[in-house]
């Protein structure tokens, strides 16, 4: 992750694992295999922290999207982070069949159903498939963007004017519970108005 899929040999996995080389390899094949079930083991473990915090705000979605971006917010503002790695793994293979790119959009796509459900339970079918698949942009543009600005930077990177409609919706203005990033952009919302 800190290095880069291709930066690090098997080799130094093996060594890292203190199991024989033929011990690994009987597991994983080969070092896309090893890459792909590290990927997918972190989908499970990210989903399953999603859906704790959808099941901690039961019936209070908004709530539950407020979880969401405040766990986006505190694993980018991480020391050690260096972008998201479903990001980062799909970036350095070319083969969309590639199964960490498979692991990569299923990962996705699962977040954005998540969103899309919960968004729907605020304002029913048609604008909550809308405003979920705008949260899950602006989820994965925070990502992004600390990946190249630093977390901080990204919290404050400019969010097209018709993103930050539907996603102020979310929360009402200057919300107490609203997390920095919505905060953030309440705050220029407010600031456009005078």
């Amino acid at each position: 992750y800190r290095r880069g899929v291709h930066d690090v040999g098997m080799d130094e996995l093996v060594k890292a694992t203190g199991l024989g080389k033929a011990s690994v390899y009987r597991v994983f094949a080969s070092k896309d295999a090893l890459i792909t079930a590290y990927l997918a083991r972190r989908a499970e473990t990210i989903f399953g922290l999603v859906d704790a915090n959808i099941a901690r705000h039961a019936g209070d979605a908004r709530g539950a999207i407020v979880a969401i971006i405040e766990a986006v917010e505190a694993d980018i503002a991480g020391a050690s982070f260096r972008g998201c790695a479903f990001n980062n793994a799909s970036i350095e293979f070319g083969d969309p069949a590639n199964g960490a790119r498979t692991v990569a959009r299923e990962y996705r796509e699962g977040l954005r159903d998540r969103l899309i459900n919960l968004a729907t339970t605020i304002c029913g079918a048609a604008e909550g498939k809308q405003l979920g698949e705008e949260i899950a942009l602006i989820i994965e543009g925070m990502y992004l963007s600390a990946a190249h600005l630093g977390g901080v930077l990204a919290l404050e990177a400019q969010v097209p004017p018709e993103v930050r409609h539907h996603a102020l919706r979310i929360l009402p203005l200057g919300s107490a519970q609203a997390p920095p990033a919505v905060q953030h952009l309440a705050v220029e919302r407010f600031r456009a108005r005078e």
